[in-house]
């Protein structure tokens, strides 16, 4: 299949997730494509993004392990110290991206 438009080089997207302040409050953070994998199925790194709109820019990736599972990680403060005690958690900068993407195998 040819395509008839030039792919997108680091295509964003944008969600709506809760924001760094205290209360909460719904913002905009951008989700910038920076790799993707020439063969998505095979072993390490598959997609990272740049995330930006929070207090600091963070880096999202996924991985997929020998075993053929997919991790996700997060730079972020969060995903660091509750990613380590908690086996299935997935902090907000994860889970906004995984609610928008399609089911991953």
């Amino acid at each position: 299949m040819k395509l008839t438009q030039p792919r997108v080089k680091n295509p964003e997207l944008m969600l709506r997730i809760p924001g760094p302040d205290r209360k909460r409050n719904l913002a905009a953070y951008t989700y910038r494509v920076t790799y993707r994998a020439p063969d998505p199925r095979a072993v390490g790194c598959v997609t990272t993004w740049e995330v930006g709109g929070g207090r600091l820019p963070y880096q999202v990736a996924l991985e997929r392990t020998e075993a053929g599972v997919l991790q996700w990680h997060c730079s972020c403060a969060d995903a660091v110290y509750r990613g380590e005690r908690l086996q299935h958690y997935h902090c907000k900068h994860v889970a906004g991206l995984m609610d928008c993407l399609p089911p991953l195998d």
